[in-house]
């Protein structure tokens, strides 16, 4: 049996167009419809007439067509390969046989080209644009040296703060330490007869502080003034802070004893006179009539220190109506706060009553 050329060549081309259903098929999307004129079948019908050719192109019966089919096509008929080396140019067809023809190339249209595929136009590929950010230089300012400022200490002043009169007597000094940072602070109580500080005057000058200068007021006549010492009238053991100790000051006379004045440091250590809450000068009797006694006493509770009023009136026999009155802190003011009510039998309880008609505090003698 012998295969024609033209069996050969329309085999070859029955089994291109297939090759090129299998391309077009693997590489176009799902939703595209198959090339016109090419299907999953289309090769069928080719390989049908290939075997009509085969035989001379006398009908086969079917019987026949499926048991000679398969073995002689196999067989007989070598399709063209494309040799990589060549970049896909055909190999040279055998001796005897005319060249099978060159397949068309197809380019595929991209998303930016619509341009429909040409046969023979070799593909292109899109080129980018790419977009090159310019460079920005930016300048950058040497880091600033500040010198350290070099000038004289700032020196806390207060008012009256100058020297002690060269005419001033009755001077009366004790070492207190005010500010609690461990070093004795000068405190001195002085007279001035003439001039524009005339009168008795209070003076206080803090260990590497400032030095403040302040007037006794309520002091007349004869009356006399003088630091008697240092106490307490806000000190918590649960807040150090508050130790700074405060002075206790004779300011003068009563008809029959002498009044007492209480005098602080500030936050920037000057002198002040605490009031009373209704804005006058804090003033405590102490003395010790048959009728009336009142006295002021250093007190402490549960860790706390401060001061208390004591008076005591007569009422019957030898009795006596007393009350102790603590002195709270209210800022620069003292005012009442918890008062407790006593009954003092002069005969069998005299040396309580006596204390209602003085100062009990520690190192301070009238």
């Amino acid at each position: 049996m012998r295969i024609t050329r033209t069996a050969a060549i329309t085999t070859l081309a029955a089994l291109t167009v297939g090759a090129c259903s299998v391309t077009e098929a693997a590489t176009a999307p799902a939703s595209s419809p198959a090339p016109v004129g090419v299907s999953a079948s289309s090769t069928m019908p080719a390989a049908t007439e290939a075997s009509a050719e085969v035989t001379g192109g006398a009908p086969v019966p079917s019987d026949a067509r499926r048991a000679t089919t398969p073995a002689t096509v196999p067989a007989t008929i070598e399709p063209a390969v494309s040799d990589s080396k060549t970049d896909g140019a055909p190999v040279a067809a055998r001796p005897g046989e005319e060249p099978p023809p060159d397949p068309p190339v197809l380019t595929t249209p991209s998303a930016d080209d619509p341009t429909p595929a040409v046969p023979g136009t070799p593909p292109t590929r899109p080129t980018a644009n790419v977009t090159i950010a310019p460079t920005i230089a930016v300048a950058v300012d040497p880091p600033v040296t500040v010198p350290p400022i070099i000038g004289t200490p700032v020196v806390l002043t207060c008012p009256f703060g100058g020297d002690l009169p060269g005419n001033a007597t009755s001077m009366e000094t004790l070492l207190v330490d005010l500010d609690d940072d461990g070093q004795s602070d000068t405190v001195t109580s002085y007279f001035v007869a003439l001039g524009d500080s005339a009168g008795w005057r209070l003076r206080a000058e803090l260990a590497g502080g400032p030095t403040s200068d302040v007037p006794i007021e309520g002091v007349s006549g004869v009356g006399v003034a003088q630091v008697l010492g240092g106490v307490q009238v806000d000190f918590d053991i649960a807040d150090p802070d508050t130790f700074e100790r405060e002075l206790l000051v004779r300011a003068g006379a009563n008809a029959s004893g002498v009044n007492l004045a209480v005098f602080g440091i500030d936050a920037s250590g000057c002198l002040f006179r605490f009031e009373d809450g209704a804005g006058d000068d804090l003033v405590l009797p102490v003395h010790g009539s048959i009728g009336v006694k009142s006295g002021v006493m250093c007190d402490n509770i549960d860790g706390t220190a401060f001061l208390a009023r004591l008076e005591a009136e007569h009422t019957q026999d030898s009795h006596y109506a007393a009350t102790w009155t603590a002195l709270d802190r209210d800022g620069d003011a003292l005012v009442d706060g918890a008062l407790l009510a006593y009954d003092i039998d002069a005969g069998t309880q005299a040396g309580w009553l006596d204390q209602f008609g003085d100062v009990n505090c520690a190192g301070i003698e009238l």
